[in-house]
């Protein structure tokens, strides 16, 4: 009930006094000054003023409250005053707490292996169609998980798309809601928030350093980039990576196209640069192995040719029969027949002298080829030898003797088994 009670009304402020006299009071023989009566008697009415106020309004207030109706547009209570309001509020949060469709449940799991469990307060008594449930995992998983509720039953864990969960992680927070008509009509709950499709890359087709999401979870790449090519390695003008998939290179190699060679005696430099296959190297169609001596070998190309050669015999092919005379000490030319083909030709010639010192020798082409001979004697002797002589030979007869002793030679005759062409010199 409120106070009733007349206050002394009191509205001269007076001074505070100091806090020691608050402490240790009047003494005797003291004369208070009036500044500290009035400011004790005027906080002391303004105390009692604050008090009468408030009593009287909890008073109406704790009356008006018996009197409040509630306005319920939304139709949410029953009651019409706010002790029953609260009541229904109260039995609305509980019945909101056991419904796990509006409400998701939490708990963290226990596991058997594969096999995840969890314990809801309050217990739901069956499983219900989009029942949430906020689960933080104990431990990984190494296969398809599934999950019984306060022994409800094990019921699998889904993705989205039906694909078995195979990686939950230790102390990961995970979503599930119930789908009775999942996992062909057994149920199973399916794993919230758990992403998009996945593409068709493999570790292997994925940079190392890279990782790549998958139905497994996150895998890294194993692709690694090896190639070792430079730049002038390259076709001028193309591009290429090498060991780094962010940084492409250009080739300077030179492109050459086709390119053409023709054989010679000597070594050709192929220019280094890219050749398109259509360049050649020039053949010639003599270039066969009876064309080429043999012996001989012309870019692998063994000759067989043998080349026609005189033998001897008794065919004459030229004579120079007139007697020539010479007074010297060193060989010199008496007699000479020129022949063009190569060959073994036989050699005959008369041969005497003033004394015993008269020489006679056969040189081909300025070296000394036949026997020397020496006739001692002062009438004509016949010598013959088969001499092998090269192609376009000078085929020589020369004399030689003492100083005032003559040399005699007559009848110098070329022979073979055929006749060829020659010519007489002297």
């Amino acid at each position: 009930m409120p106070l009733t009670a007349p206050l002394a009304e009191w509205n001269a402020a007076g001074i505070e006094p100091p806090q020691s006299l608050k402490n240790e009071g009047w003494k005797a023989g003291m004369k208070p000054p009036d500044a500290y009566f009035n400011w004790y008697m005027y906080n002391t009415y303004h105390a009692l003023l604050e008090l009468q106020t408030k009593a009287a309004l909890k008073d109406e207030i704790s009356s008006a409250a018996d009197q409040v109706s509630i306005k319920d547009t939304g139709e949410k209570f029953t009651a019409i005053n706010v002790e029953d309001a609260l009541a229904e509020l109260k039995q609305d949060a509980a019945t909101h707490s056991d419904d796990y469709v509006k409400h998701p449940g939490t708990a963290t799991t226990i596991n058997t292996g594969n096999e995840y469990a969890i314990t809801l307060d309050p217990a739901p008594t069956t499983y219900t169609n989009n029942m949430g449930i906020v689960l933080t995992v104990n431990a990984d998983s190494t296969g398809a998980v599934t999950l019984n509720v306060n022994g409800l039953g094990a019921k699998a864990i889904k993705k989205a798309n039906g694909n078995d969960v195979t990686n939950l992680k230790a102390n990961g927070v995970y979503t599930v809601r119930y789908n009775a008509s999942a996992n062909a009509g057994a149920g199973a709950f399916i794993l919230q928030g758990e992403g998009g499709e996945y593409g068709t890359a493999t570790a292997a087709e994925v940079l190392n350093g890279f990782t790549l999401g998958t139905e497994g979870g996150i895998v890294n790449g194993a692709l690694s980039l090896t190639g070792n090519a430079t730049a002038a390695q390259v076709l001028t003008g193309q591009t290429f990576y090498n060991t780094n998939a962010k940084s492409k290179l250009t080739g300077t190699m030179a492109n050459r196209g086709a390119v053409t060679i023709t054989p010679g005696t000597t070594n050709q430099t192929i220019a280094a640069g890219f050749h398109n296959g259509s360049g050649v190297v020039t053949g010639d169609a003599d270039l066969i192995a009876p064309n080429i001596l043999s012996g001989k070998n012309i870019f692998n190309v063994a000759g067989t040719l043998v080349p026609f050669k005189i033998q001897a015999g008794t065919v004459l092919l030229q004579a120079n029969d007139a007697q020539k005379s010479l007074n010297t000490t060193t060989p010199s030319i008496a007699k000479q027949i020129n022949v063009a083909a190569p060959g073994i030709y036989r050699i005959s010639f008369g041969a005497w002298g003033d004394d015993n010192s008269a020489n006679h020798q056969i040189y081909v082409n300025g070296v000394a080829a036949g026997t020397q001979r020496t006739p001692n004697s002062t009438t004509a002797i016949v010598y013959t030898e088969d001499i092998d002589v090269p192609a376009n030979a000078k085929i020589e007869l020369r004399m030689w003797s003492v100083p005032g002793s003559y040399c005699y030679c007559n009848n110098f005759r070329i022979s073979a088994s055929a006749a060829l062409v020659s010519n007489a010199v002297v």
